[in-house]
């Protein structure tokens, strides 16, 4: 009976320990603070709910933006402050502010622009907190 139950025990904790998290980010509120740009660069963005402002730092470039919000839609000017390889770049940017069910904004989705060509597609923020986890 003993061996039994150890044996239930075992297996029990063994389908408990492997199940995986469902954990999921917390949805920011606002834009401020830092994304992951799909071009592998920093963003650090700063908001006051109808301007932003963002200082990229990517590898071989460093680059600043100024955008007006209407609605869900950031439309503003980009350009080169640094660059390794000596070609300055600008333009314009359109981007969509994505949400979450709840409202929370999920991410960010250039939808258009002008200029040089800006490298970045979409812009997540990085997850450190997480909710919805099993264990909690």
């Amino acid at each position: 009976m003993q061996t039994l139950l150890g044996l239930a025990l075992v297996a029990f904790l063994s389908a408990l320990l492997s199940t995986a998290a469902n954990g999921q980010c917390v949805a920011r509120k606002s834009l401020n603070g830092l994304w992951n740009g799909s071009d592998k660069g920093k963003y650090h963005l700063a908001s006051n709910g109808k301007e932003v402002w963002w200082m990229g730092d990517l590898v071989q470039y460093t680059n600043v933006f100024h955008g007006v919000i209407e609605g869900d839609v950031v439309t503003g000017s980009w350009s080169d402050v640094q660059s390794s390889t000596r070609h300055f770049g600008s333009g314009t940017l359109r981007l969509q502010i994505v949400r979450t069910p709840g409202g929370g904004i999920a991410h960010l989705k250039k939808i258009g622009g002008s200029g040089s060509g800006f490298g970045a597609e979409t812009w997540t923020y990085p997850c450190n907190d997480t909710v919805g986890s099993p264990s909690r």
